[in-house]
């Protein structure tokens, strides 16, 4: 359920009026599980209304496990990651000895 608030909050924030690109011409369930999840096809699952376009302008390495966002009264996207929570039930994900952060 969050993670599906976070991607509507991400596709409200995206849309511009343009038109469809190629990108949204793709087939979603044709692709792989691992194509499904890579950045190159990540606005395929979006149905998009003819004459509105979304474009992607962060996504992994930029930035991992994003667990807020915020657009401030300038327009920018304030992301909180939370690169190192709960690791310990999932040992295969990176940790990073910095500790999370927040990105601009």
């Amino acid at each position: 359920m969050k993670s599906n608030i976070f991607l509507i909050i991400c596709t409200m924030l995206l849309i511009a009026c343009q038109q469809k690109t190629a990108e949204q011409s793709i087939n979603y369930n044709q692709l792989s599980e691992e194509e499904k999840l890579s950045a190159e096809h990540a606005l395929a699952s979006m149905e998009i209304q003819e004459g509105l376009e979304v474009q992607l302008f962060a996504s992994e390495p930029m930035m991992s496990n994003p667990t807020n966002m915020d657009v401030d009264s300038r327009g920018r996207v304030w992301m909180i990651e939370g690169q190192n929570y709960r690791n310990q039930h999932n040992p295969d994900n990176p940790y990073r000895n910095e500790g999370d952060r927040i990105l601009i």
